[in-house]
């Protein structure tokens, strides 16, 4: 579940497991959603939202985007 939107479905990452208490990426955070677009559409896209406790946090936060050619599974004749 989302932090930020209540009711909404996201990955959070928290990155603390895997630095040093005294490191600046120690208070970081992301959380990622992915968007639902036209099934025509041959990509997937990815909306971010990332932050810093020592920087502000969620009110200086920073977006960012991701996206992934879909895995095309071809079809076997009938």
């Amino acid at each position: 579940p989302s932090s930020l939107v209540p009711n909404v479905t996201s990955v959070g990452l928290r990155y603390s497991d895997y630095q040093n208490f005294l490191s600046p990426w120690y208070s970081m955070r992301d959380e990622v959603r992915l968007l639902e677009l036209p099934s025509p559409v041959e990509f997937e896209i990815m909306i971010g939202f990332g932050c810093m406790k020592w920087s502000g946090g969620f009110l200086n936060g920073a977006p960012f985007c991701l996206y992934r050619e879909k895995e095309i599974v071809p079809q076997l004749p009938k």
